[in-house]
């Protein structure tokens, strides 16, 4: 939306103008299965669009999900990515202490994925959550790795294979 306030009184005009974004929610559901071929679903709420491709590999232990994503600064200056992945706790391939991941090949900061047990009881929440500093961080890191004018975001979360105690 693009807002233009204009007020005028006996001496001035004054004129502001603001644009802004709005996103809605979006929930998605995905049946997948575990190594032994049991149900497990998976929940996906998108506070930034709408997600295009969703896949858990039994091999690597691993998440990717995509959607589309404008790269262009004006974009990017007032964007926050923020996707959560739910799963059930009992799954316990991926209830891990800790996660790493990325995006579209680039490492992701380990402040940028957060893990949260306690908002449902019985689910498991990883967020991903990237500011606009990492946002420009992420586009001039594909830049560098010649990966150039992007249209999307590819997240891969792992389990990850260190162990660091104490467990917490």
């Amino acid at each position: 939306f693009e807002v233009e306030i204009k007020s005028i009184n006996l001496e001035t005009v004054q004129n502001q103008a603001f644009s802004t974004y709005i996103t809605s929610i979006t929930n998605h559901q995905y049946d997948k299965q575990d190594k032994n071929g049991n149900p497990i679903r998976f929940d996906v709420k998108s506070y930034y669009d709408e997600v295009s491709g969703f896949d858990y590999s039994t091999d690597t232990n691993s998440i990717t999900l995509e959607m589309p994503f404008n790269w262009s600064e004006q974009n990017i200056s007032h964007t926050v990515v923020h996707e959560e992945i739910h799963f059930p706790k009992e799954f316990t391939d991926l209830l891990v202490p800790s996660y790493t991941g990325t995006l579209n090949g680039i490492d992701l900061f380990k402040s940028s994925i957060t893990i949260d047990d306690y908002s449902i009881e019985d689910q498991r929440i990883v967020h991903f959550v990237l500011s606009q500093d990492t946002l420009r961080y992420l586009k001039q890191a594909q830049k560098d790795k010649g990966i150039k004018d992007p249209q999307d975001m590819k997240f891969i979360l792992k389990a990850d294979s260190k162990i660091v105690f104490p467990v917490i």
